[in-house]
């Protein structure tokens, strides 16, 4: 059966990632908001007084305490909402940070959904114990709702089955008229692989463009999806816990596409597939601490 290649390689950073201990420093969270001054506050690291701020990050080992009355403060840690009030014991932050929970299941729902991709189908796993393969299909356009960002320097493509070699075809939809459906203007490639791509230079999307991506094999076996070019992404924000998986990852992008991929529907697994394959949007890189 033929797969990506490149979910091989990904099955083992998952791995990779998943079994490697944390070596990160002893961060846990860091102080979300309070009521009142900093110095109703007293926030001792390593015998010292440290001063109370928006954002500031929390080790291992910090004690913090609410001296003033009527004061309160929010803490971030290990993904949990910890309220301090003046009436509240000095809380010491633990080392809680379970990776099991945390990072394993995140990198569990994205593997699953990767699986899922790139796996044949019952059906078709039956069309090629008969005929020894089967058609080609596009997983990663499975909804004809699928987005795309415009303005990528180059945009990845990706199929499975079918017999090679393979021609590769970007049209768009001309939804103005009904008898010519398609503009002239296109890019077509030849190869042996199942992946593909083209730079900007070669095509260049436009926004609000519907495009089709067709792939036809040896055999003249032929399947076509449909995606929309768009000028903006649905807002993606991390919180401390998420940049710091990326941060300290050996595959900023993996993780970054598996956080990204958390929240969102299938309509964006052509995107997200872009950060995966070495492009992306430039917006989601950043928010990443990817540049």
């Amino acid at each position: 059966m033929q797969k990506l290649n490149m979910s091989y390689w990904l099955f083992f950073i998952l791995l990779f990632f998943y079994i490697t201990p944390a070596s990160a420093a002893k961060t846990m969270g860091y102080i979300g908001s309070y009521k009142g001054l900093a110095s109703d506050f007293k926030l001792t690291r390593n015998g010292k007084r440290e001063r109370v701020e928006y954002n500031k990050p929390l080790y291992v080992g910090d004690k913090i305490r609410v001296i003033r009355k009527g004061s309160s403060i929010k803490l971030k840690v290990s993904n949990k909402n910890i309220n301090l009030n003046d009436n509240s014991r000095t809380y010491e932050v633990k080392d809680t940070y379970d990776r099991a929970s945390i990072v394993g299941n995140m990198l569990s729902v994205f593997s699953d959904w990767w699986g899922s991709l790139w796996e044949a189908s019952d059906e078709e796993k039956m069309i090629a114990a008969t005929r020894g393969n089967y058609h080609p299909t596009i997983p990663l356009l499975k909804t004809n709702q699928a987005k795309l960002k415009a303005g990528k320097n180059r945009v990845h493509l990706a199929w499975r089955g079918g017999k090679p070699p393979y021609t590769v075809t970007i049209r768009r939809k001309n939804i103005e008229s009904q008898k010519n459906p398609w503009i002239i203007e296109k890019w077509s490639d030849k190869t042996n692989k199942n992946i593909a791509s083209f730079s900007k230079q070669q095509l260049q999307l436009e926004v609000g463009g519907i495009y089709w991506m067709i792939i036809e094999d040896k055999d003249g076996e032929k399947t076509s999806r449909e995606f929309t070019v768009i000028d903006k992404l649905p807002a993606f924000k991390l919180n401390y816990q998420e940049k710091l998986q990326i941060k300290n990852s050996p595959n900023k992008r993996l993780v970054c596409a598996a956080i990204y991929r958390l929240d969102k529907n299938s309509q964006w697994d052509f995107e997200i597939y872009q950060i995966i394959a070495g492009g992306g949007d430039k917006k989601i890189l950043s928010t990443c601490g990817i540049n």
